[in-house]
């Protein structure tokens, strides 16, 4: 990465690594970035930034990668359209972990016959070690949890079932 005035400067003790790492997480949070990673010949980086704002750095001479890929199982939880009431469909905008609270030891965020406001969290998806909301878009009314907690949800699987 080369500074705006075009010289090559170097950080104090002649390394340039906290510089570069300084300027990605810039360059994230200027573009709105909640993940970026880059692997290089020497070192890895991969920098999250949410509500923790964590930071990761690791040589790659320390990483080991797998020698086979682990594939999961990841056979569909959901019920038949003859099981789901009327409705809206609240689908799952990617395939990952479904969870109904925060913690194990939390109320869920909402149960079947809520009344809910837009920007409501509704669930949690874990895929890949990161959290990601799901939101209510509008006002609606839960008419139906179409998916138990912790099972995993593909891509496009019904989570919820409303009614505005």
């Amino acid at each position: 990465m080369a500074p705006e005035n075009g010289k090559n400067q170097k950080a104090p003790n002649g390394d340039q690594t906290l510089t570069e790492i300084k300027e990605l997480y810039e360059f994230m949070c200027n573009e709105s970035l909640d993940e970026l990673e880059i692997a290089r010949k020497d070192f890895s980086l991969k920098m999250v930034r949410n509500s923790a704002k964590q930071y990761a750095y690791m040589p790659s001479r320390f990483m080991e990668l797998p020698k086979e890929p682990k594939t999961h199982n990841l056979q569909s939880t959901q019920p038949s359209k003859a099981d789901l009431p009327e409705g809206e469909s609240i689908k799952s905008p990617l395939t990952g972990t479904f969870y109904r609270s925060s913690s194990p030891k939390s109320s869920a965020f909402v149960n079947e016959g809520d009344r809910v406001q837009p920007g409501a969290v509704l669930c949690i998806l874990e895929a890949m070690k990161v959290m990601n909301e799901i939101k209510a878009d509008k006002p609606c009314e839960i008419v139906k949890i179409a998916v138990e907690n912790g099972k995993i949800v593909k891509t496009g699987e019904t989570l919820f079932i409303i009614k505005s």
